[in-house]
């Protein structure tokens, strides 16, 4: 009975986690562009955007996004690529980007491959 419990929680959590991403790279981004890949990235609680468009903090190793992502995350002032493909300084509250303003700018920034 404590096994298939188990099982079922673990199931849950599974189902419950949103999409993961594509892979990322180590990329500078200079006036709201990002260069080209300058080769594989870690990273440890990296906002990551899902599927439905919402932010989670997840691990990045050498390049591929972890199974489990952790919780929504929260940032200032974070690099967020936009429809354009350029990238603005972004607030984050509970996953959700509330507010953008000016280009971004970062050195070994990790970026989306597709």
């Amino acid at each position: 009975m404590m096994r298939l419990l188990t099982t079922t929680t673990l199931l849950l959590i599974v189902a419950t986690q949103p999409g993961m991403a594509a892979t990322y790279c180590r990329s500078d981004i200079f006036m709201g562009g990002a260069s080209f890949c300058l080769g594989s990235i870690d990273a440890t609680n990296f906002p990551v955007r899902q599927a439905n468009g919402s932010y989670w903090d997840c691990d990045i190793n050498v390049g591929t996004v972890s199974d489990y992502c952790h919780r929504p995350s929260d940032r200032k002032r974070f690099p967020v690529k936009q429809s354009d493909g350029s990238y603005r300084n972004c607030d984050i509250n509970m996953g959700k980007v509330s507010f953008c303003q000016g280009a971004a700018e970062a050195k070994n920034f990790p970026v989306e491959v597709k």
